[in-house]
């Protein structure tokens, strides 16, 4: 049981890992480029003014 249990955690912790960068990641992006509602905005704004 120790031992299986000595092998999951630097599993663990390369899964720990691996999440906070993508979730940095995933911060920066939305600090550059804002969110889906935003992104919407944009292209329904895009979309009247070709329009018109």
């Amino acid at each position: 049981m120790e031992i299986a249990a000595n092998c999951i955690l630097p599993l663990l912790n390369l899964a720990i890992l691996l999440l906070e960068r993508q979730r940095t990641a995933q911060v920066r992006d939305f600090e550059r480029n804002g969110g889906f509602s935003e992104h919407l905005s944009g292209v329904r704004k895009r979309a009247l003014s070709g329009s018109r």
